[in-house]
């Protein structure tokens, strides 16, 4: 496996990305960027009208700035030394 995404439409009729995922010999080839574009088109095509993710790595927060996601908030030292991001895109 290269690559990997859990997601799921919720009760809000929001795209739910849990985790993104793609192995280290395989970044940087827009594998990640294609993935979420793809899950995105599942989730709009099941009634999604935005995408919702929360994550604690800077650069995983620039991957989805990359691909058109804002800062909808955030949470300081959570987990403990981190910040915890809150991130959105309306489709």
């Amino acid at each position: 496996m290269i690559a990997a995404v859990f997601a799921g439409v919720g009760s809000w009729n929001q795209l739910n990305i849990n985790m993104i995922w793609v192995d280290e010999p395989y970044r940087n080839r827009g594998i990640g960027s294609e993935l979420l574009a793809e899950i995105e088109r599942e989730g709009k095509g099941i009634g999604a009208y935005f995408a919702f993710t929360e994550l604690s790595a800077d650069w995983s927060a620039a991957f989805f700035r990359k691909n058109g996601y804002a800062e909808a908030g955030s949470w300081e030292d959570v987990p403990k030394g981190h910040v915890t991001y809150v991130m959105k895109r309306r489709f």
